[in-house]
């Protein structure tokens, strides 16, 4: 679970469709770091993990976030603005962090959900 209390967001860079519920191997390139106005009033975080498959297909070898062409960079931010537009979240884009701000996001969430279910008795 992520700090607002939804579960993680992930975008994973791939160049075929897919589905909801498919199951992809990836590797995070970095972390795109948003905050938004919360349920309960003020400001909270909801950082955005960007992820690739393990498999390099068309899109070349990207290692990290700042590998990503630029134009590139500048859709998935205004991806994830476009995606609370018509809400009151007021998103704003604080900037971006490299793989290991990811895996941080990543443990994090998952360290959350094992608390929550030790908490719950499961």
């Amino acid at each position: 679970m992520a700090p607002d209390g939804d579960p993680l967001d992930v975008l994973v860079v791939h160049d075929v469709p897919t589905y909801p519920g498919v199951l992809l191997p990836c590797r995070p390139l970095g972390a795109v770091l948003l905050e938004q106005d919360g349920e309960q009033g003020g400001r909270e975080r909801n950082d955005r993990i960007i992820a690739m498959p393990t498999w390099h297909d068309r899109l070349g070898e990207f290692e990290k976030a700042a590998d990503l062409p630029p134009r590139l960079r500048e859709e998935i931010e205004q991806f994830f603005l476009d995606v609370t537009f018509f809400t009151a979240k007021n998103a704003e884009i604080l900037g971006w962090k490299g793989a290991r701000k990811a895996e941080s996001l990543v443990k994090s969430a998952a360290h959350s959900v094992a608390t929550r279910s030790s908490s719950a008795g499961g």
